[in-house]
């Protein structure tokens, strides 16, 4: 995921679960204790049957997105 948002991707739950993260809230916590603030903002997304429900969607902004590139560079 780090790799997504790096690349200036931004994620909600079910964007992330079509990629491959089933747990997108713990994978940026993971990111976050790296030292990569992730920005955030709830959103209202068709869900279950069409009715609606809140996500967050997460991002990068462009000084994390260099950071998260530039350790992505050292893996």
């Amino acid at each position: 995921m780090l790799a997504e948002f790096a690349d200036g991707r931004s994620l909600n739950r079910f964007e992330a679960e079509r990629i491959g993260d089933h747990c997108l809230h713990s994978t940026v916590a993971k990111i976050e204790r790296m030292g990569i603030n992730v920005s955030r903002h709830i959103e209202t997304v068709p869900g279950y049957d069409g009715h609606k429900t809140r996500v967050c969607r997460y991002w990068l902004d462009n000084d994390n997105r260099e950071r998260a590139a530039a350790m992505l560079a050292l893996a």
